[in-house]
């Protein structure tokens, strides 16, 4: 008898909590996500806007506080900066396979090992450039990509 009235408990359980999930689908609660794209999950970056060959600048031709690793080639490279919410940009060292992340410096305030990926170092951050990289600086030995849509 007892395990009548616990199977029976159960199929109200799953019902009950299955009643719930059409009245307040996945993208409306509090983790979202789940099965497919139902809305609840974060559009991906697109890092691949090419401004050029060459350091990114900003509008003002300042250049941008950074995170720095080597990485096997750019592709990596692009996907660190698509996984990293405060990217702006990134730049592509082809001599020394180095991926440079880079972020505006209003985010960084000086501070931008808080913003590196894990694997990724930094020196002090002195640089002032703002907004996403729209410019190129004259040393082409960098390839330059902006993550602004």
């Amino acid at each position: 008898m007892m395990k009548g009235i616990i199977g029976i408990y159960a199929l109200i359980s799953v019902k009950y909590v299955q009643g719930f999930s059409d009245v307040f689908p996945r993208s409306l609660q509090l983790c979202g996500g789940g099965r497919g794209n139902d809305g609840g999950t974060t559009t991906p970056r697109d890092c691949s806007n090419l401004i050029g060959q060459g350091q990114c600048q900003s509008a003002a031709d300042k250049t941008y506080d950074w995170c720095k690793n080597t990485v096997a080639d750019a592709p990596e490279c692009r996907k660190a900066a698509e996984g990293n919410a405060f990217a702006v940009g990134w730049e592509y060292y082809a001599e020394s396979t180095t991926c440079y992340i880079l972020f505006d410096n209003t985010l960084s305030e000086s501070d931008v090992l808080r913003f590196c990926p894990s694997g990724y170092t930094t020196t002090n951050s002195v640089y002032t450039g703002t907004g996403f990289p729209s410019k190129i600086g004259t040393d082409n030995r960098y390839v330059c990509y902006s993550c602004q849509d």
